[in-house]
C-alpha cells in the first residue's frame, strides 16, 4: 500500500494506514473518533464481490473492506477471526491442493483495529489478497495465460429474458453443448475441491461466490461439443475453510490450538458444511442453470463422479450417496427472525439422489 501513498502523508513510526470504503467512513468515525481521516481518496474498481475493490495502481491485488450492510443474515464486515483464519492458512493450503486443478487467491496481508469488542473492530479492518486473474496468468501452466476467469455465481444468474448467463456468454446453444460443458464442470469441480477434504480434512467454502472457474476456448470443436472447456478453478476467501482436526493433524503433522485456528469442526458437522457449500450452493446452481436438474441427468453425472472419487462406506460416501435427508441452512428464516449468529437448519431431501421427474427425463 505504501507505494500508492504520497510521501509525508502519515507518521510511519506512530501511525498505520487502513483503507476504508467510502460508505464505511461514518461508521468508523462514530466508533473510533481517534482515527485520523487522511486527505486522500484513491480511485478503485468495483467487483462482483460487494466488499472487494481493485486499485488501478495495484491490479495484481484485491482489497477486501468492511461494509456495514446486511446481506442474508450478517453484516458484510471483516472480523478478527476471519483475518486470523485466512492468514494462518495462506502457507498451508498450497500443500493440500493439486495446482493443476485448483489455484489459490491467497490473503497476503491484513490489518484490524485493536478492540476487545470483536463486533466493533470488524468495522475497521481490511484484507489484501492476490487477484485471481493475475495468478492464473502467471501460474506454472503456460496454457493458463489464455484462460478466462469468471465468478461461478455470475454465470448462474438469470437474464431478463428468463435464460441464464452461462448459456448466453459461453454460447451453449444446444442440449449437447450444455451437457458437454456441465459434465466437464462437474468432473473438474470435484477433482479440484474433494481431494483436499478426502485426504487432509480441509473443506473449502466452495460456493459460487468464493469459486472462480477457469475457461479455455476450444478452437476446433464439434457442433455437439461445448466451445469452452473448464480447465480448473480458483478458490478465494479462506475465512470459511473448515477443517477436521484429527484428519488434518495426522496427515500434515501441523497442530494448531483453537485460538490459533477458530474453525475446526468435528467430522459430522464438517461433512454437512462441505455438502452445503459444494452441492447445494454450487453444483446445484450450475445444474439448474444449464437445464439438467428436472430431468435428473445433472445429478446422475454427480453420482457417477462421486462414486469414482469417494471411498465406499466412508462417512462422506454415506452422507453424499446414501443419506435420504441432509441439512440445509435457512438464511431467509434467520433474516426474518433477526438472528445474526445462530445458524438455523432444516432437514431436506438429498438432492444428489434426485432421479428426475418422469415428464422431464428428456429435454
Amino acid at each position: 500500500m505504501e507505494s500508492v501513498l504520497p510521501q509525508g502523508l502519515y507518521d510511519k513510526k506512530t501511525e498505520v494506514v487502513i483503507p476504508v470504503h467510502e460508505l464505511q467512513i461514518p461508521k468508523v468515525e462514530a466508533l473510533y473518533p481517534f482515527a485520523r481521516k487522511l486527505d486522500l481518496c484513491l480511485q478503485a474498481r468495483a467487483t462482483a464481490s460487494l466488499r472487494t475493490v481493485i486499485l488501478e495502481q495495484l491490479p495484481h491485488l484485491n482489497i477486501k473492506l468492511p461494509l456495514a450492510v446486511f446481506v442474508t443474515s450478517v453484516e458484510r464486515t471483516v472480523s478478527e477471526k476471519e483475518i486470523a483464519g485466512a492468514m494462518i492458512l495462506k502457507d498451508v493450503l498450497p500443500k493440500v491442493i493439486n495446482p493443476l486443478e485448483l489455484l489459490l487467491a491467497r490473503e497476503i496481508g491484513s490489518a484490524i483495529v485493536k478492540d476487545v469488542d470483536e463486533e466493533r473492530s470488524s468495522n475497521f479492518s481490511c484484507m489484501i489478497r492476490e487477484d485471481a486473474e493475475y495468478i492464473v496468468k502467471t501460474s506454472i501452466d503456460p496454457l493458463n495465460s489464455a484462460d478466462t476467469v469468471l465468478i461461478v455465481s455470475a454465470l448462474t444468474q438469470r437474464l431478463p429474458n428468463g435464460g441464464f448467463v452461462v448459456t448466453c456468454v459461453l454460447e451453449l446453444d444446444s442440449y449437447e453443448q450444455r451437457r458437454d460443458f456441465l459434465e466437464g464442470y462437474i468432473n473438474s469441480f470435484i477433482d479440484a475441491f474433494y481431494p483436499p477434504y478426502i485426504n487432509y480434512g480441509v473443506g473449502f467454502e466452495a460456493h459460487g461466490q468464493n469459486t472462480l472457474v477457469k475457461l479455455r476456448r476450444v478452437l476446433e470443436s464439434a457442433s455437439t461439443s461445448s466451445p469452452w472447456k473448464v480447465s480448473g478453478f480458483v478458490a478465494r476467501d479462506f475465512d470459511g475453510v473448515r477443517i477436521h482436526r484429527e484428519k488434518f493433524e495426522s496427515t500434515t503433522g501441523i497442530k494448531w490450538s483453537d485460538s490459533e485456528y477458530p474453525y475446526f469442526l468435528p467430522e459430522g458437522k464438517g461433512i454437512r458444511q462441505f455438502y452445503h457449500d459444494t452441492i447445494q450452493i454450487n453444483l446445484q446452481c450450475m445444474i439448474r442453470a444449464l437445464g439438467f436438474h428436472y430431468n435428473g441427468e445433472g445429478w446422475e453425472m454427480v453420482r457417477n463422479k462421486l462414486r469414482k472419487i469417494l471411498l465406499p462406506g466412508s462417512a462422506l460416501w454415506k452422507y453424499m450417496l446414501e443419506s435420504p435427508l441432509v441439512e440445509h441452512a435457512c438464511f431467509l428464516r434467520m433474516k426474518i427472525d433477526g438472528n445474526r449468529w445462530k445458524r438455523y437448519r432444516s432437514q431436506v431431501q438429498n438432492i444428489v439422489l434426485f432421479q428426475g421427474t418422469e415428464k422431464n427425463r428428456k429435454l
